[in-house]
């Protein structure tokens, strides 16, 4: 028995090496494309929206979730019985995007409602402490978004009268947060997030 459980890990290890070279694309859980990932103004729009929740969905589809790898391995894995819990349902990579890609929307919306509710001049600025406020707010990835640089960060858009420019700051939030981990109010998410980064 022991024998069968080496070769069949031996194989897929094999047919990790041979299999990506003469793979032409990415598996998709439904099969077909959805008209909203064809279109690319929809994509376009969808990035402009959400640029916190694409650029960790990006970076763990591209070094976690390499879904042909993890696709393959989860066939792998369901044929011997390795690694299956009868109290955990059985999810596809797909799902796991979907998961994580909703867990952080949500909190990327609670940050932009947060942000514009502060705005009582309606003039894109809000004060110091109000953004303050909002970025450490346990709601919003735990108020740890822009860890230690935080008032380095509030500091680059303030202005003279010491109103933070909220909007421009959401518009290149990305260049402050790469390379960061970040946790939301989901596990798997925080866990594919921390794995991406090492």
């Amino acid at each position: 028995m022991r024998f069968y459980f080496c070769f069949g890990i031996l194989l897929c290890f094999i047919c990790l090496i041979i299999i990506p070279k003469f793979s032409t694309g990415m598996p998709s859980s439904s099969g077909s494309t959805s008209n909203n990932e064809s279109d690319p103004s929809v994509v376009n729009n969808n990035e402009q929206m959400y640029p916190i929740t694409n650029y960790y969905v990006d970076k763990v589809k591209n070094s976690v979730l390499n879904l042909p790898y993890v696709e393959f391995f989860r066939r792998c894995f369901k044929i011997i019985n390795f690694w299956t819990r009868s109290d955990q349902p059985d999810r596809t990579p797909n799902e796991l995007i979907n998961i994580m890609t909703e867990a952080l929307q949500k909190e990327e919306n609670i940050l932009k409602e947060s942000l514009c509710g502060c705005d009582v001049k309606n003039n894109d600025t809000i004060t110091k402490k109000d953004a303050l406020k909002v970025f450490t707010n346990k709601k919003c990835f735990k108020g740890k978004l822009f860890g230690n640089e935080l008032n380095n960060v509030l500091n680059m858009y303030t202005d003279p009268q010491n109103q933070v420019k909220y909007k421009e700051l959401l518009k290149n939030i990305v260049t402050h947060i790469e390379g960061y981990p970040i946790e939301v109010d989901n596990q798997e998410t925080n866990d594919f997030i921390q794995l991406s980064f090492k």
